[in-house]
């Protein structure tokens, strides 16, 4: 006995989901890379106010300033 029904839709659509958030994460994170860059070119903020900024670790700043 099957203690549940598989919906094969249903379960198709939470793929979707799922894959759409994660999209949606990677954007951001481009994103906010793409703006810290511009703030980098601009050069007036220091390496933390750009991380503060744009919401990056300064690792992450760093490793875009190089």
């Amino acid at each position: 006995m099957l203690l549940t029904e598989y919906n094969e839709a249903e379960t198709m659509e939470l793929f979707k989901e799922e894959g759409r958030v994660e999209g949606r994460k990677e954007g951001k994170l481009e994103n906010a890379k793409q703006a810290a860059l511009n703030l980098l070119r601009i050069g007036k903020l220091t390496l933390a106010e750009i991380a503060e900024s744009v919401g990056l670790p300064m690792e992450e700043i760093q490793k875009i300033a190089r």
